[in-house]
Protein backbone atom coordinates (compact mmCIF):
# COMPACT_ATOMS: atom_id res chain seq x y z
CA UNK A 1 0.00 0.00 0.00
CA UNK A 2 1.29 3.37 -1.06
CA UNK A 3 1.02 6.45 1.22
CA UNK A 4 -0.19 9.67 -0.32
CA UNK A 5 1.41 13.01 0.52
CA UNK A 6 4.10 15.46 -0.45
CA UNK A 7 7.79 14.81 -0.43
CA UNK A 8 10.23 17.20 1.17
CA UNK A 9 11.39 18.39 -2.26
CA UNK A 10 7.82 19.13 -3.35
CA UNK A 11 7.18 21.12 -0.16
CA UNK A 12 10.43 23.08 -0.60
CA UNK A 13 9.56 23.96 -4.20
CA UNK A 14 6.01 25.01 -3.21
CA UNK A 15 7.35 27.20 -0.38
CA UNK A 16 9.90 28.76 -2.71
CA UNK A 17 7.19 29.61 -5.24
CA UNK A 18 5.00 31.05 -2.44
CA UNK A 19 7.90 33.24 -1.23
CA UNK A 20 8.57 34.55 -4.76
CA UNK A 21 4.87 35.35 -5.26
CA UNK A 22 4.74 37.11 -1.85
CA UNK A 23 7.86 39.20 -2.64
CA UNK A 24 6.49 40.20 -6.03
CA UNK A 25 3.12 41.07 -4.47
CA UNK A 26 4.79 43.19 -1.80
CA UNK A 27 6.87 45.03 -4.43
CA UNK A 28 3.75 45.71 -6.50
CA UNK A 29 1.89 46.97 -3.41
CA UNK A 30 4.80 49.23 -2.45
CA UNK A 31 5.01 50.64 -5.98
CA UNK A 32 1.26 51.21 -6.04
CA UNK A 33 1.38 53.01 -2.67
CA UNK A 34 4.24 55.23 -3.85
CA UNK A 35 2.33 56.08 -7.04
CA UNK A 36 -0.82 56.86 -5.07
CA UNK A 37 1.06 59.19 -2.72
CA UNK A 38 2.69 60.96 -5.67
CA UNK A 39 -0.68 61.30 -7.40
CA UNK A 40 -2.29 62.72 -4.24
CA UNK A 41 0.57 65.18 -3.77
CA UNK A 42 0.33 66.32 -7.41
CA UNK A 43 -3.44 66.75 -7.11
CA UNK A 44 -2.97 68.83 -3.97
CA UNK A 45 -0.31 71.08 -5.50
CA UNK A 46 -2.36 71.61 -8.67
CA UNK A 47 -5.49 72.45 -6.66
CA UNK A 48 -3.51 74.88 -4.48
CA UNK A 49 -2.13 76.92 -7.37
CA UNK A 50 -5.47 76.89 -9.24
CA UNK A 51 -7.42 78.06 -6.18
CA UNK A 52 -5.01 80.85 -5.30
CA UNK A 53 -4.82 82.04 -8.91
CA UNK A 54 -8.62 81.97 -9.32
CA UNK A 55 -9.07 84.06 -6.17
CA UNK A 56 -6.53 86.61 -7.42
CA UNK A 57 -7.81 86.78 -11.02
CA UNK A 58 -11.30 87.93 -9.97
CA UNK A 59 -9.83 91.08 -8.50
CA UNK A 60 -6.83 91.57 -10.78
CA UNK A 61 -9.05 91.71 -13.88
CA UNK A 62 -10.39 94.97 -12.47
CA UNK A 63 -6.91 96.24 -11.58
CA UNK A 64 -6.06 99.74 -12.64
CA UNK A 65 -4.43 102.79 -11.21
CA UNK A 66 -6.12 106.12 -10.69
CA UNK A 67 -5.62 108.81 -13.39
CA UNK A 68 -4.24 106.28 -15.89
CA UNK A 69 -0.98 106.00 -13.96
CA UNK A 70 0.82 102.75 -14.71
CA UNK A 71 0.11 99.75 -12.56
CA UNK A 72 2.62 99.68 -9.72
CA UNK A 73 4.42 96.40 -9.36
CA UNK A 74 7.62 94.91 -8.02
CA UNK A 75 9.45 91.84 -9.18
CA UNK A 76 11.73 89.88 -6.89
CA UNK A 77 15.42 90.54 -7.34
CA UNK A 78 18.38 88.63 -5.90
CA UNK A 79 18.66 91.22 -3.12
CA UNK A 80 14.94 91.50 -2.39
CA UNK A 81 13.10 88.37 -1.26
CA UNK A 82 9.53 89.55 -1.88
CA UNK A 83 7.38 89.54 -4.93
CA UNK A 84 4.27 91.68 -4.92
CA UNK A 85 1.88 93.70 -6.99
CA UNK A 86 0.10 96.88 -5.91
CA UNK A 87 -3.11 97.99 -7.63
CA UNK A 88 -6.50 99.61 -7.19
CA UNK A 89 -9.96 98.59 -8.37
CA UNK A 90 -12.86 100.88 -9.32
CA UNK A 91 -15.52 101.17 -6.63
CA UNK A 92 -18.31 102.14 -9.03
CA UNK A 93 -19.05 102.45 -12.74
CA UNK A 94 -18.17 106.17 -12.88
CA UNK A 95 -14.44 105.49 -12.88
CA UNK A 96 -13.82 108.31 -10.43
CA UNK A 97 -13.94 106.33 -7.18
CA UNK A 98 -11.06 103.95 -6.51
CA UNK A 99 -10.27 101.56 -3.73
CA UNK A 100 -7.33 102.15 -1.46
CA UNK A 101 -4.20 100.36 -2.73
CA UNK A 102 -4.39 96.56 -2.63
CA UNK A 103 -1.21 94.51 -2.35
CA UNK A 104 -0.79 90.85 -3.26
CA UNK A 105 2.48 89.76 -1.67
CA UNK A 106 4.25 86.41 -1.74
CA UNK A 107 5.33 85.54 1.80
CA UNK A 108 7.91 82.76 2.03
CA UNK A 109 9.57 81.82 5.32
CA UNK A 110 11.44 78.91 3.70
CA UNK A 111 14.84 80.57 3.42
CA UNK A 112 16.77 77.51 2.25
CA UNK A 113 14.00 76.10 0.01
CA UNK A 114 13.91 72.66 1.63
CA UNK A 115 10.16 72.74 2.35
CA UNK A 116 10.68 72.19 6.09
CA UNK A 117 10.42 74.57 9.03
CA UNK A 118 14.01 74.97 10.16
CA UNK A 119 15.25 76.95 13.13
CA UNK A 120 14.99 80.69 12.54
CA UNK A 121 12.51 80.43 9.66
CA UNK A 122 9.28 80.94 11.64
CA UNK A 123 9.16 84.73 11.27
CA UNK A 124 5.51 85.11 12.29
CA UNK A 125 5.77 82.68 15.23
CA UNK A 126 2.83 80.48 14.22
CA UNK A 127 4.80 77.22 14.40
CA UNK A 128 4.29 76.46 10.70
CA UNK A 129 6.25 77.15 7.55
CA UNK A 130 4.38 79.98 5.82
CA UNK A 131 4.55 80.00 2.02
CA UNK A 132 1.55 81.77 0.52
CA UNK A 133 0.10 84.84 -1.13
CA UNK A 134 -1.42 87.41 1.23
CA UNK A 135 -3.77 90.27 0.36
CA UNK A 136 -3.08 93.52 2.19
CA UNK A 137 -5.42 96.53 2.17
CA UNK A 138 -5.72 99.31 4.75
CA UNK A 139 -3.29 97.51 7.05
CA UNK A 140 -5.41 94.33 7.10
CA UNK A 141 -3.63 91.18 5.93
CA UNK A 142 -5.34 87.91 4.98
CA UNK A 143 -4.20 84.83 3.06
CA UNK A 144 -5.43 84.30 -0.49
CA UNK A 145 -6.82 80.80 -0.79
CA UNK A 146 -5.74 78.04 1.54
CA UNK A 147 -2.37 77.17 -0.01
CA UNK A 148 0.49 77.10 2.44
CA UNK A 149 2.95 75.35 0.18
CA UNK A 150 3.60 77.88 -2.58
CA UNK A 151 7.31 77.83 -3.34
CA UNK A 152 7.41 80.56 -5.99
CA UNK A 153 5.29 83.49 -7.16
CA UNK A 154 6.04 86.04 -9.85
CA UNK A 155 4.14 88.98 -11.30
CA UNK A 156 5.20 90.43 -14.68
CA UNK A 157 3.58 93.37 -16.40
CA UNK A 158 4.12 93.84 -20.12
CA UNK A 159 5.55 97.08 -21.56
CA UNK A 160 2.09 98.48 -22.39
CA UNK A 161 0.89 97.94 -18.82
CA UNK A 162 -2.22 96.12 -20.02
CA UNK A 163 -1.25 92.45 -19.61
CA UNK A 164 -0.16 90.92 -16.32
CA UNK A 165 1.40 87.44 -16.19
CA UNK A 166 1.12 85.62 -12.88
CA UNK A 167 3.18 82.47 -12.24
CA UNK A 168 2.67 80.34 -9.15
CA UNK A 169 4.47 77.16 -8.13
CA UNK A 170 3.36 74.81 -5.36
CA UNK A 171 5.72 72.20 -3.92
CA UNK A 172 4.62 69.48 -1.52
CA UNK A 173 6.95 67.06 0.27
CA UNK A 174 5.79 63.55 1.18
CA UNK A 175 7.29 60.27 2.30
CA UNK A 176 7.18 57.23 0.06
CA UNK A 177 9.31 54.14 -0.33
CA UNK A 178 11.41 54.94 2.72
CA UNK A 179 12.44 58.36 1.43
CA UNK A 180 11.21 61.93 1.15
CA UNK A 181 9.96 62.98 -2.26
CA UNK A 182 8.36 66.13 -3.59
CA UNK A 183 5.66 67.00 -6.10
CA UNK A 184 5.64 70.34 -7.88
CA UNK A 185 3.02 72.11 -10.00
CA UNK A 186 3.35 75.43 -11.78
CA UNK A 187 0.55 77.44 -13.30
CA UNK A 188 0.75 80.63 -15.29
CA UNK A 189 -2.02 82.96 -16.35
CA UNK A 190 -2.15 86.14 -18.42
CA UNK A 191 -4.63 88.69 -17.12
CA UNK A 192 -5.93 91.65 -19.15
CA UNK A 193 -5.71 94.81 -17.02
CA UNK A 194 -8.21 97.67 -17.35
CA UNK A 195 -5.37 100.26 -17.25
Amino acid sequence: MQKEGFTLIELTIAMGIAVVVAVLGFAALQSSTRSMRMSNAMTTTQANVRNVLAAMIRELELAASEDDAPLVYAVATPTEEKDEIVFQVPLDASGSNWSTPIIYRFVNEDENGDGRLDEGEDENGDGALTRRIVRIQDGEERPVGAANDLSFAQFELDASGSMLTVRLTSTKRFTAGGGVRSAESTISSRIQILN
